[in-house]
């Protein structure tokens, strides 16, 4: 009987750990982080070239809060939080844009589909941080939200 008792917590345990893992790692997805080290002047003009990179990435289905990132060596900013979007499950293309304007830089950040390529998700914000010559770390962050 004690064998039989013992074989049934074994069993139910085992059980419960598969029933319930996927529902924890789901809740506690890291942040995803998509940052360009680029040297930027503290004056760009409309003649400087925009800086545009994207990378492929699978995203759950959830709301997200998408930050902009600006940091120069030895000095971390705070995220700058951009809005709260939800997206479905799907590939994406996750492009971030730098285009220089006369004295700012203009941050465009577009998440496109593979399911709707015709319909991407865009936020553009004036960028005021970049006021000294420098090697930056820019770019932008998507936090999964519960």
């Amino acid at each position: 009987m004690r064998l039989l008792q013992r074989t049934f917590l074994v069993f139910l345990t085992a059980v419960l750990a598969v029933a319930v893992a996927p529902v924890a790692a789901s809740a506690d997805l890291p942040p995803a982080y998509h940052l360009t080290h680029q040297l930027l002047s503290a004056s760009p003009t409309y003649s400087n070239d925009p800086t545009c990179r994207s990378i492929s990435i699978q995203l759950a289905a959830r709301s997200y809060r998408v930050d902009a990132r600006y940091e120069i060596p030895g000095y971390v900013r705070q995220p700058i939080a951009i809005a709260t979007v939800y997206l479905e499950a799907a590939w994406y293309t996750w492009e971030d844009c730098l285009a220089p304007q006369n004295g700012h830089y203009e941050h465009i950040i577009t998440l496109t589909s593979a399911l709707h390529p015709s319909t991407p998700v865009s936020r553009q914000r004036t960028v005021t941080e970049i006021h000294v010559d420098s090697w930056w770390d820019w770019g932008s962050v998507l936090t999964p939200l519960t």
